[in-house]
């Protein structure tokens, strides 16, 4: 039986009686046809988002979980580590000391992986924490000179400054204006040669503050800068082994930076340097902390993972952690 459409129209005479009917039967099986497959989508797509809410729940029960569960361990795995290098629990030789030593700065990295990893997550779920409170820029960007440059002058480097002395107040989370300024500086220093320069200004524009922060480095390929701010992402995977990292930093701190209403920027030559801005305003028109950001803008940049990584691969990167850590 083919389904049809059945419409009667009455066909009447001058006088209005009705006299006969027009019936029109139509084919409505290919109708028919979409509207069960149309349900079936709508079944199936009911069913995939109860499943991401689900699967949303869990990565926030992960997360509160991780944050605990690895890094109870790693405080007191710090914790002997200071006793241990303050002789506390017995004398040690020289090469004891260098060993823990080695061991101290390796968890220090390990560490920031962990926050790192915490902190991309909370961003793609939306859950990272903003508190926005009214700030004075000036004393953020003075605390975290006085965190990085001991880190600077291990590389014999000096950070200059051209700070604008009247700076105006911003609405912005306190903790993680200075992750952001921390992350810039730390890459700069990470990425120059010793003996260089790095100029770290900040001034008004507008309704806007912008932050900059130069550096006299190898510089970043122009087809590489938007790339950059991806999870994961690498420059050079050699050389950026070399120096430590996986990739994060940037991608938080755009995270960050955007989760502000704000935005940043980067301006590079290879062999002569990078400058990057982050203009963050005033008085954002809202404060993101629920807005769910994604990460991975471009779907090439998701990063190849291999989750069987052979023992003799394990070892490599081993060794080559601990000749950085040594470095």
């Amino acid at each position: 039986m083919v389904p049809c459409l059945h419409v009667a129209t009455p066909l009447k005479d001058e006088k209005g009686d009705i006299v006969g009917i027009i019936e029109d039967f139509r084919d409505i099986t290919e109708l028919e046809r979409v509207e069960i497959n149309l349900a079936k989508a709508h079944y199936k797509l009911r069913q995939q988002n109860e499943k991401l809410k689900r699967l949303n729940n869990l990565q926030k029960i992960f997360l509160n979980v991780t944050s605990h569960e690895l890094r109870t361990p790693m405080a007191a795995i710090k914790g002997y580590t200071d006793l241990l290098t303050m002789g506390t629990l017995g004398d040690l030789t020289d090469e004891q000391k260098e060993a823990i030593s080695v061991m101290r700065r390796n968890i220090d990295r390990l560490d920031n992986l962990i926050k790192d990893i915490l902190d991309i997550s909370r961003l793609e779920s939306g859950t990272l924490s903003i508190q926005p409170t009214k700030c004075d820029l000036l004393e953020i960007i003075t605390e975290v000179l006085a965190t990085m440059r001991f880190t600077a002058e291990t590389k014999n480097i000096i950070i200059e400054t051209n700070i604008d002395n009247n700076l105006p107040p911003i609405y912005a989370d306190r903790d993680r204006i200075k992750q952001v300024l921390i992350n810039l500086l730390g890459n700069a220093i990470k990425f120059s040669d010793s003996g260089s320069k790095i100029i770290l200004s900040a001034k008004r524009d507008k309704n806007n503050v912008v932050i900059a922060v130069k550096d006299f480095g190898r510089g970043i390929p122009k087809n590489k800068q938007k790339k950059i701010f991806e999870p994961f992402y690498q420059v050079d995977s050699g050389m950026d082994r070399k120096f430590g990292g996986v990739g994060l930093g940037l991608a938080i701190t755009r995270g960050i930076v955007e989760a502000h209403d704000g935005k940043i920027t980067v301006e590079s030559q290879v062999g002569k340097g990078s400058t990057f801005f982050v203009k963050l305003p005033l008085k954002p028109s809202f404060i993101k902390s629920e807005k769910r950001f994604s990460i991975f803008r471009d779907e090439k940049a998701l990063p190849e993972i291999s989750f069987r990584p052979s023992h003799s691969e394990l070892e490599k990167l081993i060794d080559e952690m601990a000749g950085n850590a040594k470095k």
